[in-house]
């Protein structure tokens, strides 16, 4: 991975998101955002202990969570609906259902 590996990143909404699996979140265009993989990339890019099994960052001011994908990261990100759960709320229902499969999130202030 490169030092620029945040220069650039691909973006979604929530609405992006058709399921969520044990090996990862599928998108609209068909597109997979694998954990384990994201693991590997956030040992690499953060430096975190190999057990912890961070696939990302979570920043609830932005309201989004961001993915260390391959080849540059992926930002899923919770826009207001009107309606609707809070942003908050829905963001900690995906995490949750994350969790579940043993993954998690570094929080971002």
């Amino acid at each position: 991975m490169t030092d620029n590996y945040f220069a650039d990143y691909d973006a979604y909404s929530s609405e992006d998101i058709v399921r969520i699996l044990p090996e990862g979140i599928e998108l609209s265009d068909r597109r997979k955002i694998l954990f384990d993989e994201c693991t590997r990339n956030f040992i690499q890019y953060a430096g975190s202990p190999p057990n912890a099994k961070y696939i990302g960052e979570k920043d609830t001011d932005n309201g989004s969570f961001m993915f260390y994908c391959s080849p540059r990261p992926v930002m899923i990100k919770f826009l207001h609906r009107f309606l609707s759960k809070s942003v908050q709320q829905r963001m900690d229902e995906l995490e949750q259902e994350i969790n579940a499969y043993g993954y998690s999130f570094l929080v971002m202030k």
